[in-house]
């Protein structure tokens, strides 16, 4: 429910920068600590090593799972595939 209210956010306002990235596990694992004081965590299906500027866009898709893509702080847009995606809201 929390990832569809993030979905819907990003979708009528924009993309969210993030305060901080961290990678874990090989890059697998990614945390980002958003602007609104939510953190996004993934594990990702490919390894990702580059830090996160900005949350674009997050979805569900039956056939591949999460599908959140980002721009780095590089100024690239990347598409990143998770199998697991938790939001923790603020506060």
């Amino acid at each position: 429910m929390r990832l569809d209210r993030l979905s819907v956010r990003l979708e009528e306002r924009g993309p969210l920068a993030v305060r901080q990235s961290d990678v874990r596990r090989d890059g697998r694992r990614i945390r980002l600590e958003l602007d609104d004081g939510s953190t996004l965590r993934l594990r990702l299906f490919y390894p990702r090593r580059e830090a996160v500027a900005a949350l674009l866009d997050v979805r569900w898709d039956d056939r591949i799972g999460w599908v959140v893509t980002v721009r780095t702080t590089r100024g690239e847009r990347r598409t990143d595939y998770a199998w697991l995606a938790t939001v923790d809201d603020a506060g």
